[in-house]
């Protein structure tokens, strides 16, 4: 006989209006195997969340690059207007350190077109030598043309005191050559 278990007897009493034996019918209930579950059914539970997550990372990782490429575009470009700035200023102050007595006129027209740029690109210590160099363009200037005001000489001053005034403005320029590379090497250095 089958273990009980697996079978339960039940019996059934005939009731039909033949007669009929009166032997109980037996039903055999018959558990189902164990389920065995094969490797695949794992697979394909992990694999559609392990997709999911390796697009996850893969769209992060190049959204991570496009961001850091950015970036650095964004440094470079400011690399390039600085140095632009930069290699104006120093060409501002190698003309007033070597041309001759009033031959260029133009030195305050192109600093002032320069010196708006310093404002946004630059720290406050490049703005402070910016300032310097403004004051010592603008009294080279004014000198020059012989047009200087009370803030930078006075009326009685001879054409001698502003010659030797030039000369003071032009000695300063060529002493800043070393200076103005001090001032700015912290501003053009392109880091990763």
């Amino acid at each position: 006989m089958a273990d009980p278990v697996q079978q339960a007897a039940t019996p059934v009493a005939a009731s039909s209006p033949v007669a009929a034996p009166k032997q109980p019918i037996v039903i055999t209930v018959q558990m189902p195997p164990a389920a065995e579950v094969h490797w695949t059914a794992y697979a394909t539970a992990v694999a559609t969340p392990s997709i999911a997550l390796l697009a996850v990372a893969a769209a992060t990782y190049v959204g991570f690059r496009n961001w850091r490429t950015a970036h650095n575009k964004l440094k470079l470009e400011l690399f390039d207007k600085r140095l632009e700035a930069y290699e104006q200023l120093n060409n501002i102050r190698e003309t007033v350190a070597h041309t001759p007595f009033y031959e260029d006129t133009e030195v305050l027209t192109r600093f002032n077109e320069l010196r708006p740029k310093f404002r946004w690109m630059f720290d406050d210590k490049v703005n402070f030598y910016v300032d310097i160099f403004s004051f010592k363009v603008r009294a080279y200037t004014l000198l020059n043309e012989g047009d200087a005001d009370e803030s930078i000489i006075s009326k009685d001053a001879s054409s001698e005191e502003q010659r030797k005034m030039i000369r003071e403005v032009k000695v300063w320029m060529r002493k800043e050559s070393l200076n103005i590379q001090d001032v700015f090497h912290a501003s053009l250095k392109l880091e990763q």
